[in-house]
């Protein structure tokens, strides 16, 4: 009985051991299967650890302290409501709790900050902390490369507020280069490559995918910066000076165009778009970045249309679009691209570069030729008919739905062979001529031709008169104006006088604020077509923004329009008679005598020396000089004499102006005589920069008297528009004056054998 009952307390006893000791294995266990409280050591020091790094990259040394925290005081009251893994503070300690207080760090922009007395929400005091708050869902990433990524993000986020200050980026430039630099940092992580948590699709595919426009993207707007980098920015260095310079704007693309300061702006709008195509064979239709998806920008049919006014498209500014084109045999299409940046690829064939104002025609093969065997005129043979534009919308100033959008389409043309039945008068030296005709023009940020071929720069603004002959039955007055943000100008309208009429023609500031065409001060509406006037002459608009104006006399003059640096400027290009006007003008375009060196003669009679106005840039074209100089004191004084002297004295005075005023304007409105503060010179422009600006000019094939011209605008700008320009400053007339002999000559030959009238304009 007694070893009976010892034993049964001894197994009752055993019994009761072992079940203890399994529940406290099980609750051991349990416990160690909940989720460890976050060591904010731990963490800190390998926040210490990536600021060593990030400041190496940077080049910068911090000057504000970084902490971060997982504490849930401060979970709760930051990335608690929103779904955040981290967020970053600009903190200040809160007076009123001691320095001890684990809590006392206040947002600085907060209202609890106001609350505490800490400043009144202006002129805000410098942060003493960046305060970066973890939420546990960031603690509880099993992804250490991932991890790392987004702390880099919150410490690029204090690096901005340090040089930044109260100033704000738009939310794009905030998100997009912090995440560019956190994922740049670990080489991609899955922030970027896989969908997040309650996220449809990754942040590369958004950026890929998607057709958004700039200002309604954030964390994904990465891609751009990953584009900067692609094309060879170093924006771990180059974005410090942006920074410290940023200037806040009402422009929502302003802080854009800062950005792409540290860049050639038409490059980059021109291969941001390409680059969604993804190509893995033609390397401008591609871009790259850490982690990078295999996604791409999907393709919208462009259909054929017969006229601009058709069926063309439109992509909202800093949106982007990729057309395919599908081009008939034997049909020539005309591909246009207004306010657009991109470029145009036909099979597997070579890449054209787009720009504003992009106008070209296309035939498959031989399929277009003229009866004769010969190429149409104007017309680019290509190996296929299928072609794939990619159009980015250029930055506007205005967010509103009715601000400015790249239009695109592809035009169905009739044959132009007919215009080439003779072929047309070759160039002679001057600033321009076609045997009975001879020809001045201003064109680019303005370079003047003159009659007699003597060439310079004319950085002025103001309203000027171009040409003017002698008996005042032709005037040609040119108002230039300063493209902004820039030491350069351009024509911004043109006023002519046409028999008893008074034509004026704006780019921009017409007085109404929209009419380009003005005929006797009252707005004019005139589609692709002639108008003829009451007192005799005509205009004539051959394009969305190319005129012609024909005086009774048979002078005639080419309007053309141009873009540059987002706005609207005009090429201005006057068509005179040899025979009969010799020496018989005064203005800009000299006095057509055949003699170039006295062409810069002011209004008083006094002649300005002539100088080779562009010598400084040939010798670094022809590479005499391997770098930009400053001007000597020659050519300093030459340049005061010719803007000062001689550009002076053909201001146009109120009484004489033709041009059109809103209430309150005047020529002295839109004149400026400080203008400019230095006389035009590639000083500070990088050697590299100039040798690609001559590759662009030379590429489009212009005639050698506009090269410098070109080659200034190029480098001086970045934008590689102006190339274009150059190169269509007298083409469209030629053209014209081709057709006006061939009809002179038709209607003379039937004049002969056919004693009847012939209509006014033959259809070719």
């Amino acid at each position: 009985m007694g070893r009976f009952l010892s034993a049964t307390l001894f197994g009752t006893k055993t019994i009761k051991f072992v079940t203890l000791f399994c529940l406290s294995v099980v609750v051991v266990v349990g416990l160690l299967a909940q989720p460890a409280p976050a060591d904010d050591a731990a963490i800190n020091r390998q926040v210490s650890g990536l600021k060593t790094e990030l400041e190496a990259r940077l080049g910068y040394r911090f000057t504000v302290p970084i902490q971060a925290t997982s504490a849930d005081y401060y979970q709760a009251r930051h990335t608690a409501s929103d779904g955040h893994y981290a967020r970053t503070l600009q903190a200040v300690a809160d007076p009123r709790k001691a320095p001890s207080d684990p809590t006392r760090w206040l947002d600085l922009v907060s209202d609890e900050a106001i609350e505490a007395g800490v400043h009144r929400g202006v002129d805000l005091p410098a942060a003493q902390l960046c305060l970066i708050v973890l939420a546990d869902r960031w603690v509880d990433l099993s992804d250490a490369t991932l991890q790392r990524s987004m702390l880099v993000h919150e410490m690029y986020h204090c690096y901005q507020n340090e040089l930044l200050g109260d100033r704000r980026l738009p939310l794009w430039f905030q998100e997009g280069s912090a995440t560019w630099a956190g994922e740049s940092f670990v080489g991609g992580s899955a922030f970027t490559a896989r969908p997040l948590p309650g996220a449809r699709a990754s942040l590369w595919r958004q950026y890929l995918s998607n057709n958004a426009v700039l200002s309604d993207r954030a964390y994904n707007a990465m891609g751009l910066f990953f584009h900067l980098q692609h094309l060879g920015v170093n924006l771990w260095r180059d974005l410090d000076g942006m920074y410290r310079g940023f200037a806040l704007s009402t422009n929502p693309y302003a802080s854009l165009e800062q950005l792409l300061s540290t860049t050639d702006r038409t490059n980059f709008l021109q291969t941001w778009a390409m680059g969604l195509e993804r190509s893995a064979s033609a390397a401008e239709w591609n871009t790259s970045g850490a982690a990078i998806t295999a996604d791409s920008r999907g393709h919208t049919p462009l259909p054929l249309t017969t006229s601009e006014a058709g069926a063309g498209l439109n992509v909202p500014p800093t949106a982007h679009g990729l057309f395919d084109i599908n081009m008939p045999s034997g049909q020539i299409v005309e591909v246009v691209v207004d306010d657009g940046y991109g470029g145009l690829r036909w099979g597997e064939g070579a890449t054209t570069r787009v720009t504003p104002g992009f106008g070209q025609q296309y035939c498959v093969g031989d399929t277009c030729q003229c009866p004769d065997g010969s190429s149409p005129p104007g017309v680019v043979s290509v190996d296929s008919g299928r072609g794939l534009l990619a159009v980015t919308a250029a930055p506007t100033a205005s967010l509103s739905p009715d601000s400015p959008r790249a239009f695109v389409a592809a035009i169905q043309i009739e044959s132009p062979c007919e215009e080439e039945e003779e072929e047309a008068p070759t160039s002679m030296p001057g600033g321009g001529d076609t045997g009975d005709r001879a020809s001045g023009t201003s064109y680019g940020d303005p370079h003047i031709i003159t009659y007699d071929g003597y060439r310079y720069s004319f950085q002025t603004v103001g309203e000027f008169l171009l040409t003017e002959s002698q008996d005042g039955h032709f005037v040609v007055q040119a108002r230039q104006i300063q493209v902004p943000g820039r030491s350069i100008s351009l024509n911004s309208a043109v006023a002519l006088k046409v028999g008893d009429h008074r034509v004026a023609i704006y780019a921009q500031g017409a007085p109404d604020g929209r009419s380009p065409l003005w005929i006797d001060g009252v707005p004019t509406a005139l589609d692709r077509g002639t108008l003829a006037l009451a007192q005799g002459g005509a205009i004539t608009k051959r394009g969305d923004r190319h005129y012609t104006v024909d005086l009774p006399t048979g002078e005639q003059v080419a309007i053309l329009g141009i873009r540059a640096g987002g706005s609207d400027f005009l090429n201005i290009t006057p068509w005179i008679s040899r025979n009969r006007q010799q020496g018989q003008f005064v203005g800009l375009l000299g006095d057509f005598n055949g003699n170039a060196t006295d062409d810069l003669r002011s209004r008083n009679g006094q002649v300005v020396p002539s100088q080779n106005a562009y010598a400084p840039i040939t010798q670094l074209v022809t590479r005499a000089i391997n770098i930009p100089l400053p001007l000597n004191q020659l050519q300093t004084a030459f340049f005061e004499q010719l803007y000062r002297q001689f550009g002076d004295s053909w201001r146009v005075a109120q009484a004489d102006s033709l041009f059109d005023y809103a209430p309150g304007e005047s020529t002295e409105t839109f004149t400026d005589r400080a203008f400019p503060n230095q006389f035009p010179s590639l000083l500070g422009v990088a050697p590299e920069r100039i040798r690609a600006a001559t590759q662009t000019c030379q590429d489009t094939g212009i005639e050698s008297r506009f090269l410098e011209g070109c080659v200034f605008d190029v480098a001086a700008t970045g934008e590689s528009g102006f190339a274009q320009a150059a190169l269509n400053a007298v083409a469209e007339v030629v053209v014209q004056e081709v057709r006006d002999r061939v009809e002179d000559e038709v209607r003379d030959r039937l004049d002969e054998i056919i004693p009847i009238p012939l209509p006014g304009r033959f259809p070719f």
